[in-house]
């Protein structure tokens, strides 16, 4: 192949050929023979020739011939030496700008051509930096920086020359910071499934944070979540979601950031296990099959990376083929189990397996099928027992044998039975062909009558083991017998809710209870209600014998029971009359009553009230509603309202609405409101109520509820209704409060005044009634009318105004000017108008200026408030000013809501 090198460099020639016979090899330069070139720099080897020292002169062409004694057997070829003589030329100079991470070794590139070949070197910043352990300068031209670090930084040159010239190329280093991980996936072990969540986040220099970029592997590929269903990344935190994993989602998860700089990449990789139920074992086999044993072996399923506990052993028959009994469960170091079986039975096995997360599905079924031999029942039916139904019948059950514990053909019960209380009496039997029948009435028997009783299970073998007969007894009937002297008991005094009493025992085995005595119930109801209303408490006797035990060699033994019976009764009803008895109970039935006492149980505390609820909130008050308490237990006298500040787990100290509500004597409502004033806006309250009776305060009922912020009320309505006349200057008029729905306000009151005047005159505020009425009205008399509402003084509302017509007829001037007493009243006035003149001027003389009258009227309603609410109310006068045009529709005035400027007086203090 053709050769290109550079003054005083070396140049090899090879000429190789083979063949049968072997070629002889003939080697030509420029056509002359090789041994006929006389070149001292040329050396010639058996089959190649070099050429030392190149000089320009030695560009050339190089021949090589093989041949051998065939006459077509020749191959030539040609080579040529080209000798360049060039300077240096940057064939890939460094980088204008070349960025790189720091704490990494980089290569800036710096590859030139030039013959000869040119000798590099490289400058940071113009000091030489060619030697040393930090750096290294490749034969490419290359240089390498070790571990890079921000000083590292700055103006690199590549500095190359030869005989023929010379230059260099440079280009600026800039060190960024690493892309590490701040938060790496942790391995996790979680069951099938479940969430997972990896999280994983990253820094990388401020410069590049805008090309940062963060993805997920799974099992070294990239995870597209654009197309997996149920895997998501949270880009908040760049975490990797994996929702209701399987098993084929266990694997290595790799958390991949970078920046786009060459070789500045973080990642780690974390491991995802997915437990799930084990797989079914496999292979179950029948290995022997005995006449009452088989061995039965399998092989472990995988475990699904939760490691095998135990296993199931299920079979099932031909009787029931498709349902699977269990019939034992080993650890999982078994692999084989010898198993217990019932004799004529076709036998399948299959197993489950356990581990932590579950059991497995089954396993297949096994391909043999087990086979025992009939024999003779193993035991009798369970459970025998009599049942206590009607009076006159012995009711005899027990549990069937399924056809597996049949154990051969013929299957069938025999119950025989036989009285106790008749010594030598005649055994009675009756068989039962039906395996699926559970019981026997035998009719005409006496009641509560001893019985032994056996049911045995036998077939065409044989009958199952004997067994010892069990004791039952007929069934029983209503009791003759009535406890008598039943009295409250002396020595314990009776409370609001609890009374004790005693009456004298009845013999338990009294032939007149007609029955196993179990006890007593003690029957109560309210003397008022009658007996609809009973309620019934059971008293069992403890005694040392139980029935059906009291039997020992057919003789009856005397069952114990003391002379005097006490009972309590709890959870009575307070302050009333309760008519009380006692009954003796058998078994099912209980029998005539004892005498009837009268309790009369004292007052006591009340329960809790009923249906507490909010009915409004605002900035400072919040209006309560509840009906009285279901168990009053004596007369409510009144109830108690607290309130108390909650701030996350902590309660604030409580406090009392002032006064407390009192109930009187004859008031029948069921349902009570009461507004709590004075509180902190935009805060948290528990509020409570109790109601009480003479005897003191009784339970509590809270709720929670958090004021508003501070605000005006929305605007509310009133409606006014004109009442008939008392005296020629009373006339009223009532009016019913419609509050806004939304932000109603906690306080209202009215204000009102003669068409055609503009003094305003306030009523008392109200806190808790709907509607006021304004009294000393005077008669025919058109009235304007509007309602405010209330939240603080700072915020309130005032309605429309309305205009109202009193009843009665406006009173004739003539009628007036004939009365003696209009005489008598204007004389009064005007003295006391002089008096007021008098008084007038001596305040002026001595600086009076500004009267405190004028003041008030300037101030407005107003009303004391503690922390942002308001308090309790006084009474008295308030004048407002107003000066408005009225419309007028009808007998109405209405006038849309402007400002309003109050003057203050001592009834409006809310």
């Amino acid at each position: 192949m053709d050769v290109n090198a550079a003054e005083e460099e070396d140049a090899e020639f090879f000429c190789r050929a083979e063949g049968i016979p072997a070629p002889r090899v003939s080697m030509f330069i420029n056509g002359v023979p090789i041994e006929n070139v006389n070149n001292p720099r040329l050396q010639v080897g058996q089959d190649k020739i070099i050429f030392k020292n190149l000089t320009k002169s030695d560009t050339l062409v190089v021949q090589c011939n093989a041949t051998n004694k065939f006459q077509d057997g020749y191959v030539y070829g040609d080579a040529y030496l080209n000798v360049l003589a060039e300077e240096p030329s940057f064939l890939r100079p460094p980088p204008l700008i070349q960025e790189v991470p720091a704490d990494k070794s980089t290569i800036i590139p710096c590859q030139v051509f030039g013959a000869p070949k040119p000798r590099i070197s490289w400058t940071r910043n113009g000091v030489d930096v060619s030697g040393g352990a930090k750096y290294t300068i490749h034969p490419s031209g290359d240089l390498e920086i070790k571990n890079v670090q921000s000083s590292d930084g700055g103006e690199y040159a590549c500095h190359a020359s030869n005989k023929f010239g010379s230059g260099f190329r440079d280009g600026r280093l800039v060190v960024r910071a690493p892309t590490t991980l701040l938060t790496v996936p942790q391995d996790q072990m979680v069951e099938l499934g479940s969430n997972v969540k990896f999280v994983c986040t990253a820094r990388t220099d401020p410069e590049k944070m805008s090309k940062l970029e963060m993805y997920w592997l799974k099992d070294s590929e990239r995870i597209n979540l654009n197309q997996a269903q149920r895997l998501y990344e949270n880009y908040m935190d760049n975490s990797l979601i994996i929702s209701d994993v399987n098993l084929l989602d266990s694997g290595k998860y790799t958390c991949v950031a970078k920046n786009g700089l060459e070789n500045d990449q973080s990642n780690h990789t974390a491991t995802l296990v997915v437990q799930g139920r084990p797989e079914p074992p496999k292979v179950v086999t029948i290995m022997e099959c005995g006449t009452q044993q088989a061995r039965v072996s399998w092989s472990a399923g995988s475990d699904n990376y939760a490691q095998i506990l135990k296993y199931r052993i299920e079979y099932n028959t031909t009787f029931t083929p498709a349902t699977w009994v269990e019939i034992r469960t080993v650890s999982a170091a078994n692999s084989q189990q010898y198993l217990p079986l019932s004799p004529y039975v076709n036998y399948t096995f299959r197993v489950l397996a356990q581990n932590r997360i579950g059991w497995s599905l089954p396993s297949t079924h096994s391909k043999q099928v087990c086979t025992t031999p009939p024999a003779a029942p193993s035991h009798n039916p369970e459970n025998v027992e009599t049942w206590n139904t009607e009076w006159d019948q012995l009711h005899i059950r027990w549990t069937p044998m399924a056809p597996v514990e049949h154990n051969g053909q013929g299957f069938h019960y025999l119950i025989t039975y036989y009285r106790l209380d008749i010594p030598n009496d005649i055994i009675k039997s009756v068989r039962i062909d039906d395996w699926t029948q559970r019981e026997l009435r035998i009719e005409n028997t006496p009641f509560y009558t001893p019985y032994a009783i056996k049911v045995q299970a036998i077939n065409s073998m044989s009958a199952a083991p004997d067994e010892p007969a069990i004791v039952g007894f007929s069934g029983e009937s209503t009791p003759l017998v009535a406890p008598t002297n039943f009295m409250l008991n002396p020595n314990v005094a009776v409370t609001s809710n609890k009374a004790s009493f005693i009456w004298d025992a009845v013999d338990p085995e009294s032939d007149q209870i007609r029955g196993f005595m179990r006890g007593y119930q003690i029957q109560f109801w309210l003397e008022e209600e009658g007996e609809q209303g009973m309620r019934t408490e059971y008293i069992y006797t403890r005694d040392l014998a139980l029935e059906g035990r009291n039997w020992v060699d057919k003789i009856r033994t005397k069952r114990q029971t003391p002379p005097k019976m006490e009972a309590t009764i709890s959870n009575l009803p307070s302050s009333q009359r309760i008519v009380a008895q006692v009954r003796v109970i058998n078994k099912k039935y209980a029998g005539p009553p004892s005498n009837k006492i009268i309790v009369q149980t004292p007052e006591g505390v009340p329960g809790p009230v009923q249906n507490f609820q909010f009915v409004l909130v605002g900035p400072n008050h919040i209006k309560l509603q509840w009906n009285k308490p279901a168990e009053p237990n004596g007369k409510i006298t009144g109830y108690d309202i607290g309130y108390r500040t909650v701030t996350g787990l902590s309660l604030g100290a409580i406090q009392y609405k002032e006064p407390a509500m009192t109930i009187g004597p004859d008031d029948t409502r069921d349902r009570f409101t009461a507004t709590i004033t004075g509180m902190k806006s935009s805060t948290r309250y528990r509020v409570y109520v109790w109601a009480r009776t003479n005897v003191g305060r009784g339970e509590q009922d809270f709720l929670d509820a958090a004021t508003l912020e501070p605000s005006s009320p929305g605007k509310p309505d009133f409606r006014a209704v004109a009442g008939p006349c008392s005296s020629v200057v009373d006339c009223p008029i009532n009016v019913t409060f419609i509050p806004a729905s939304v932000n109603p306000g906690g306080a209202f009151y009215v204000q009102y005044r003669k068409k055609g005047t503009n003094m305003w005159m306030n009523t008392f505020t109200e806190t808790d009634r709907m509607w006021r009425n304004i009294s000393k009205l005077d008669p025919g008399t058109t009235y304007e009318v509007r309602l405010v509402a209330m939240n603080s003084k700072q915020y309130s509302t005032a309605s429309d105004v309305k205009g109202i017509d009193t009843l009665g007829s406006a009173m004739s001037i003539g009628y007036i000017g004939t009365a003696g007493w209009f005489y008598g009243m204007i004389i009064a006035i005007l003295a006391l108008i002089l008096i007021l003149i008098v008084v007038c001027v001596l305040r002026r003389k001595r600086g009076e200026n500004y009267p405190v009258h004028e003041k008030e009227q300037l101030r407005g309603p107003e009303f004391e408030q503690h922390e942002g609410g308001f308090g309790e109310y006084q009474r008295g006068a308030t004048t407002s000013y107003v000066t408005q045009p009225l419309m007028r529709y009808g007998s109405i005035y209405i006038t849309p809501p402007q400002p309003l400027l109050v003057a203050s007086g001592p009834n409006s203090n809310f």
